[in-house]
């Protein structure tokens, strides 16, 4: 059974490596791997770590907290290191993650980001620069 779930996992992560993924994220965050340039999401929260992700233990979730900082050579960093660790699923279980893996904004134990008292599904989907910050762009999904 438990071999069962590991090969419907990494079929899920190769359909859905079609999309922005931590290759993705990596690549674009390299020019700024040696910069102190601020990073935010686009709905004003600021990343912190990676962990697994709720929704789909085989995928990415980048934290965040409503105040601070995050520079983008460490957002880099993060980003590089992740690359081939294991992540412990929320309820168990270990996730190796990948260059194809997705990435979602959420904190650990949560499927999404509260805002307004709903929680909303975002999903990573590129990086811009704006005002002199990095702007990590999402998408809610349904």
């Amino acid at each position: 059974m438990e071999e069962w779930i590991i090969q419907m996992n990494e079929m899920q992560k190769i359909e859905s490596g079609k999309e922005y993924n931590l290759g993705n994220l990596i690549k674009d965050l390299e020019k700024y791997k040696d910069s102190t340039i601020l990073v935010e999401f686009d709905n004003g929260k600021i990343p912190t770590i990676f962990s697994s992700w709720r929704g789909s233990y085989c995928e990415l979730a980048l934290e965040y907290k409503d105040e601070g900082i995050c520079f983008a050579d460490s957002l880099y960093i993060n980003a590089f290191n992740a690359n081939g660790s294991i992540f412990e699923g929320y309820k168990g279980g270990s996730f190796e993650m990948d260059l194809n893996t997705p990435i979602h904004q959420a904190n650990y134990g949560d499927v999404g980001v509260k805002i307004n008292n709903e929680y909303n599904e975002y999903k990573i989907v590129g990086i811009k620069e704006n005002n002199g910050k990095v702007i990590i762009i999402t998408r809610i999904e349904d």
